[in-house]
């Protein structure tokens, strides 16, 4: 995808699409993809293939992925035996202090700052400027994938859950049939105080765009 597209400048409801959810399902073989570390280093998936993967999407704009950070992080430490990763992407509400990525530099930039406001423990991997990774995975902001030791998706979910994530790794570790994917239509959990990292314009972005994103989700069922 063309970087500016992907990076797109204001909010909108239309950059996502929650009622299809791309990406790999569940049962199928882990698409790789290559990214960097925020020490610089070059990596692929494939690296920590052969142990179970918990792989989650956020941003430093992002108030979903910084509502669940700090469980994320007990969990990271509770089940050692797998590997944590997040996958940085666009920003998803930017604004006037934090604007779209028109860089891999920037973008790195933007990763480690999220990993210092959020005390990210978990290893963070960035992808290129036009999210092809993220692109792989269904362009979604906070969804998570668990990949088993064989690199199949075990289990998958639009929204981190981090209980219901919690409770599947554990299947998974237990070689117990693959669950469903969550049907869950709603956040994990919120911090909004990440939309002010966009600045002004995000959080009137958001305030604009939520009643768009409720009738687009539910229509008349609201």
């Amino acid at each position: 995808m063309e970087t500016q597209k992907y990076n797109y400048k204001r909010f909108k409801p239309d950059y996502y699409t929650f009622d299809n959810f791309a990406g790999p399902k569940i049962g199928e073989e882990a698409p790789d993809f290559t990214a960097f570390t925020l020490q610089g280093k070059k990596v692929k998936l494939s690296d920590f293939f052969g142990k179970p993967i918990v792989l989650e999407t956020g941003s430093l704009t992002c108030p979903v992925y910084a509502g669940v950070v700090k469980e994320m992080n007990k969990m990271a430490e509770e089940f050692r035996e797998v590997q944590f990763l997040l996958l940085y992407t666009r920003e998803a509400h930017p604004g006037e202090k934090t604007g779209p990525h028109s860089s891999l530099e920037e973008k790195m930039l933007r990763a480690k700052e999220s990993k210092k406001v959020y005390a990210e423990k978990r290893l963070i991997l960035v992808d290129d400027v036009n999210g092809p990774a993220h692109e792989q995975y269904g362009f979604l902001p906070n969804s998570v994938y668990l990949i088993n030791k064989n690199h199949k998706i075990y289990w998958r979910a639009q929204w981190n859950h981090p209980k219901e994530t919690a409770g599947n790794i554990q299947k998974m570790l237990e070689d117990k049939p693959s669950p469903c994917e969550s049907t869950s239509q709603f956040p994990g959990g919120v911090d909004f105080s990440a939309l002010l990292k966009g600045g002004k314009v995000a959080v009137k972005d958001f305030i604009v765009a939520f009643p768009k994103l409720l009738w687009k989700k539910f229509g008349p069922n609201i």
